[in-house]
């Protein structure tokens, strides 16, 4: 599933490392599992998702400022649940993983926090 044209967007600031981490954490209170990861190249993560009811999902990451070391970078997250789009799923999820990534940053492990 590619993502839909009305996908929901968020911006968000964290470190590039963390980005698997907290898609992970964040799928596990979304009743969305995680079915394949894809890197297509080197700025963009892609996360093919299914739902509870076996619809199709995309999450993709991409980062939109270089990496510095040991600096946030800018990403755009982007997401589209179901054939025909579930909105507020969608910035849930978007949601929760920029309030991971914003827990992550700069350290290495961080109590979750919703």
């Amino acid at each position: 599933m590619a993502l839909r044209a009305d996908a929901q967007q968020k911006e968000a600031s964290g470190d590039w490392d963390d980005i698997s981490a907290a898609v992970a954490v964040s799928l596990s209170v979304s009743e969305l599992v995680l079915v394949a990861t894809e890197s297509p190249d080197a700025g963009h993560r892609v996360y093919r998702l299914r739902s509870a009811r076996d619809e199709p999902g995309v999450l993709v990451v991409e980062r939109l400022s270089p990496a510095d070391e040991g600096d946030p970078v800018l990403l755009r997250l982007s997401c589209s649940v179901g054939r025909f789009g579930d909105p507020a799923r969608e910035r849930a999820v978007l949601e929760r993983v920029s309030t991971r990534l914003g827990q992550l940053r700069g350290v290495e492990v961080s109590p979750i926090r919703w």
